[in-house]
């Protein structure tokens, strides 16, 4: 006789089978967002791939580092330091 998760039967199948298909669309929807967090970083001038895989992995500590970037600007006309002395 066997007790618990590990009876044999159709309800413990279709209890795995459920577990199975959440945690794959968990993975799945988890992926989307953490693609959209480093599309959000790459439109902030931050274009790495640590940016999704810090969503993905560390979720909302990932989530907040990627809001809190600061944009990159890169700014044509700027003025190097070795270049005052030219003019």
């Amino acid at each position: 006789m066997t007790v618990g998760a590990f009876a044999s039967g159709t309800g413990s199948t279709s209890f795995m089978l459920a577990m199975v298909i959440g945690i794959a669309l968990f993975l799945v929807l988890w992926c989307f967002v953490a693609k959209e967090f480093h599309r959000i970083a790459a439109m902030k001038g931050h274009n790495e791939a640590r940016y999704f895989w810090w969503t993905f992995l560390l979720g909302p500590i990932g989530m907040m580092m990627v809001i809190a970037l600061p944009q990159e600007t890169k700014n044509v006309n700027q003025t190097k330091p070795d270049d005052l002395g030219k003019y």
